[in-house]
């Protein structure tokens, strides 16, 4: 087995894996060019990809093209020019073919892409679709009255939140969907009015419950189904139960001693090895809808994968590829690339009909380009932001 060039440890390369590699290798002029084996181990390549993704580490500065005040994921320090979204968009401050350049054979490709990165402007947060007042989030996708919410989708007034769609309301919560008047909730599904939980679904009414479903009316409690008026695992009439509510201070010593006494209920109780769900032939937990899927980390509709994190909504045939989702097929060390992108390699937040990218990064609805930053509008056929024929970029 070989030994990671990282962390010393020996990892394992199977005929699927060289399977994949051969089938995701990418062909110019009717000529395959292989993709070496990884010198890293799984764990390695994916602290590898997140480096290239700060989510929740925002500052405050200005517009680099207009001089409007604004929260960027970008410190002061970066070599590059920084601008907001509404600039970036805008064909009046930003043109990315303005920053191409040709390619010079003469010398290795990184430092020819490094150049570019840092001259091109960058957004200042990474977003799509139509957001309204949530200017201090990262990370999303149709925000209204949302405030520090990071890698989110469709939710509205919600505040200080990770990895959470579809709700409302909702308030220090991680991973939670569906969801609304929630507080300090972890891995919840359509819940409502539930705090202090964790993986519970289709409850409301609760308070430090773990892994509910179909509950209300419960406090205290884990591992119930389809229960109400529970109060830490004993059966209350409703009245007895709404008076010892009622009593219970809110205080932060009463919840921490509610949190504490909770969790000592929750040891005593046999535990399922993984949070799995409908699923064929898998590895790995947190997953839904998943087969013939190894080494999945809070997955949902995947097929044929491995060595994913927090993939969602139809994945398919890619390796070592982290966050997002929505119709991905032939994906290898991508991070946050989706929304119907298709073969793509080694690249960073490219996505809405994306495909046949190598070496990219803030490119959206481009096609067959190598090397290249921020393209828009269904470019293709671009080498470091330059564009081609079609002939030409095969040949070359």
């Amino acid at each position: 087995m070989p030994t990671c060039q990282k962390c010393q440890s020996q990892f394992e390369i199977t005929d699927a894996d060289r399977q994949f590699y051969d089938q995701v290798s990418p062909v110019f002029n009717g000529q395959k060019f292989s993709l070496p084996e990884p010198q890293d181990c799984p764990e390695c390549r994916l602290i590898h990809r997140l480096t290239f993704r700060n989510l929740r580490k925002i500052y405050k500065r200005k517009c680099d093209a207009t001089g409007r005040n604004m929260i960027s994921m970008y410190r002061l320090e970066m070599p590059f020019p920084v601008y907001h979204l509404s600039a970036w968009h805008d064909d009046k401050y930003y043109d990315p073919k303005k920053y191409s350049r040709d390619f010079d054979f003469s010398k290795p490709f990184f430092p020819q892409f490094k150049e570019l990165l840092d001259q091109v402007p960058h957004p200042n947060a990474s977003v799509d679709g139509e957001n309204e007042n949530s200017e201090f989030c990262n990370g999303y996708t149709e925000l209204r009255n949302c405030y520090l919410l990071f890698n989110c989708q469709h939710c509205e007034d919600c505040m200080y939140c990770f990895d959470t769609y579809y709700s409302r309301n909702c308030l220090d919560c991680y991973s939670v969907r569906d969801c609304e008047m929630c507080y300090e909730d972890i891995e919840c599904l359509n819940c409502y009015r539930t705090l202090f939980s964790k993986q519970c679904k289709n409850c409301n009414d609760c308070y430090f419950c773990d892994n509910c479903f179909g509950c209300s009316n419960c406090f205290g409690c884990s591992e119930l189904r389809n229960q109400e008026y529970f109060w830490f695992d004993e059966k209350l009439s409703a009245a007895e139960y709404n008076q010892r509510l009622q009593n219970f201070k809110l205080t932060h010593s009463h919840i921490a001693e509610a949190k504490k006494k909770a969790y000592q209920l929750y040891l005593l109780k046999p535990k399922k090895y993984a949070d799995i769900l409908n699923c064929e032939n898998v590895i790995g937990n947190k997953l839904e809808n998943c087969k013939n899927s190894f080494q999945i980390f809070s997955g949902k509709d995947t097929e044929n994968c491995q060595y994913c994190y927090m993939v969602k909504y139809g994945v398919k045939d890619t390796q070592d590829y982290t966050t997002w989702g929505v119709n991905v097929e032939l994906c290898y060390q991508c991070v946050a690339c989706g929304n119907n992108c298709y073969h793509s390699l080694f690249c960073n937040r490219c996505y809405n009909q994306s495909q046949e990218l190598i070496y990219c990064e803030g490119c959206i609805t481009a096609s067959n380009c190598f090397g290249c930053y921020g393209l828009r509008s269904h470019d293709q056929y671009c080498v470091l932001n330059k564009k081609y024929s079609k002939s030409l970029f095969i040949i070359s």
